[in-house]
């Protein structure tokens, strides 16, 4: 029948349909570039703060074979920055990590790198393998403050 059909015929089934369902299809149109576009967006908007952390944490990596009097409040800025902008981050944690090292072994400060360790265990509770790093270094600086029973804890908490 479709067939018999006019020019004008046609013409108009397709006007009737357009005024049927011209807004829905528009609607649908539209819905589903916002999720393409926004779905870049995100995918563009986490790789810069990927990048930006890497980028931070490469200056950290810097700080730290440097040595110079600036060494130890550069690493300590850019941990912080770290901790604070990029805490789900894995350099986050190894920037902690280094924060921690730097705190025991140059300032003597062991209350501040069981406070850094302490932080990046909670972080790396995910990551077993780092999680039992971040508790040996832990349970290090723990002793270095006399702390016997939080250290033995903190090694009796390892799993595996």
């Amino acid at each position: 029948m479709a067939e018999l059909r006019t020019d004008e015929e046609q013409v108009e089934a397709i006007k009737q349909w357009w005024k049927n369902n011209g807004s829905s299809l528009m609607i649908g149109i539209g819905a589903a570039l916002a999720i393409v576009f926004g779905w870049q967006a995100w995918q563009n908007q986490q790789a810069e703060q990927r990048t930006e952390a890497a980028s931070q944490f490469v200056t950290l990596m810097n700080a730290f074979v440097t040595e110079d009097g600036t060494r130890a409040d550069t690493i300590a800025f850019v941990a912080k920055t770290l901790r604070d902008d990029h805490a789900d981050s894995a350099d986050a944690d190894y920037a902690n990590l280094m924060l921690a090292r730097v705190q025991l072994m140059q300032n003597n400060d062991a209350e501040g790198a069981v406070e850094s360790l302490q932080w990046a265990l909670d972080k790396a509770v995910e990551t077993q393998p780092l999680a039992l790093v971040v508790r040996s270094r832990l349970a290090q600086a723990q002793m270095a403050l006399e702390d016997y029973d939080s250290a033995l804890a903190t090694i009796d908490g390892a799993k595996d």
